[in-house]
């Protein structure tokens, strides 16, 4: 039977026939796949924890002819606080639509699913606040994609000092500083700046939290 095995985080959810989703995977070795899930939105379903969207997994897929489909699915991490928490839901979620809008099928993707995994980590566990976490993340993902902002983005010296060390640490060290309120305001716009003008993308979770 030709299946495999991968480790991943479901970037988004989309609800097919009755009871059925189409599940997009940011996997470990695989990267971004569709997947379709039999069955998902049925409560006692065995899909029904792992295909929740941010849900960190073990998957087991099986591999037809053009279509991939979830066969098991074991949750390794849930990010419960998400849901009770509008600002951290907000950032998550412009997170998982960058990398769904960005990382293409067959792209490498470890690198950015292990900053995902790493970001939402420390933001549910109140290391990292929302705003900082989202400025971490796209500089951190914008260097991956070969796209690393210059420290001249930033007029303010805390924000510039901020931005080169992210831009200098490993993933898991990213995060390891703080900033004053001034500083990480001046560092959010530079991001927001630089991602529109190099990013031709409108992203609609951006929208939430201005609702």
């Amino acid at each position: 039977m030709p299946t495999f095995k991968d480790n991943g985080l479901v970037l988004r959810e989309t609800h097919a026939g009755e009871s059925d989703k189409i599940l997009t995977l940011l996997l470990m070795e695989r990267g971004k796949v569709s997947v379709s899930a039999r069955g998902a939105r049925k409560p006692k379903s065995k899909f029904a924890a792992a295909s929740q969207a941010f849900c960190f997994s073990e998957f087991v897929i099986f591999e037809g002819k053009g279509f991939l489909a979830l066969t098991q699915a074991e949750p390794v991490k849930f990010f419960h606080r998400l849901q009770g928490d509008f600002d951290m839901y907000c950032a998550a979620a412009f997170f998982a639509e960058m990398l769904d809008a960005m990382i293409l099928p067959g792209m490498p993707a470890e690198p950015a699913l292990r900053l995902m995994y790493r970001t939402l980590s420390l933001m549910v566990s109140g290391a990292v606040p929302p705003d900082l976490a989202a400025a971490v993340f796209q500089v951190k993902f914008f260097q991956l994609e070969g796209l690393a902002p210059e420290e001249t983005i930033c007029t303010d010296k805390g924000a510039r000092d901020a931005l080169n060390y992210i831009l200098s640490s490993e993933i898991n060290k990213s995060f390891d500083f703080r900033l004053s309120e001034r500083s990480l305001k001046e560092l959010g716009a530079a991001v927001g700046e630089f991602r529109a003008a190099n990013v031709d993308i409108v992203f609609k979770s951006l929208t939430l939290n201005q609702q």
